[in-house]
């Protein structure tokens, strides 16, 4: 792992929930230092069972509790921007996009903003439902991978499952958010990464992982 490709790399984060809490910080302890939150919600009482916020951050706003446990463990400061609003397709002027919202109009959004930022080079889309765990990624510019999410994975049934973390716990959420940094982390050292990446809790098996 590269310490000054990562501390180059800036990424978007869009939903700081369950998933998207933990990933912030593992991004931000791996050495990302240019991070943009975006969530709406603020921490509730429910939250703190699978959500990385302390039982004080109750009330806070989600992007400010992310932020706060992001400076507080990360070795060296970081840029942090956040936006406490709901992500509705605003323009996107990071290298990485990662879409962990709970609603597919969400997802909709940030790939299309992915698509049309001169910055972002690269897509991630983490969705949890029940017991499965599907990770996307691609270059939001590439024709044959674009149209293919787009299709599959926005509008087709695929699409039909829980909303993102629906029913999860915390060990759901770890996996997803150490497989997201992965990810992160391959990108800025130009690996392969899989176009789709699934796992099935119940079974402990990897149900199906495309290139």
């Amino acid at each position: 792992m590269s310490p000054e490709k990562l501390g180059n790399a800036s990424v978007t984060i869009i939903g700081t929930g369950a998933i998207g809490s933990f990933t912030a910080l593992a991004l931000s302890k791996m050495g990302i230092k240019t991070l943009t939150l975006w969530d709406a919600d603020e921490v509730a009482e429910h939250n703190i069972a699978n959500q990385y916020f302390p039982p004080e951050a109750i009330g806070k706003p989600k992007v400010e509790a992310t932020s706060a446990e992001c400076q507080r463990h990360s070795p060296e400061p970081i840029d942090l921007q956040l936006k406490p609003e709901m992500y509705t397709g605003q323009p996107i002027e990071t290298m990485l996009v990662i879409a962990l919202t709970d609603n597919i109009e969400g997802r909709v959004a940030a790939f299309k903003a992915a698509k049309e930022s001169f910055s972002t080079d690269f897509f991630i889309d983490g969705r949890m439902g029940g017991e499965i765990l599907r990770i996307l990624a691609l270059p939001p510019k590439s024709t044959i991978l674009s149209e293919k999410y787009e299709k599959d994975y926005l509008e087709g049934v695929v699409n039909q499952e829980e909303p993102c973390t629906a029913r999860s716990i915390v060990y759901n959420v770890l996996m997803a958010s150490s497989l997201i940094s992965s990810h992160v982390k391959k990108f800025v050292n130009g690996e392969k990464i899989p176009f789709l990446y699934a796992f099935d809790f119940k079974s402990l098996t990897q149900v199906k992982s495309k290139v």
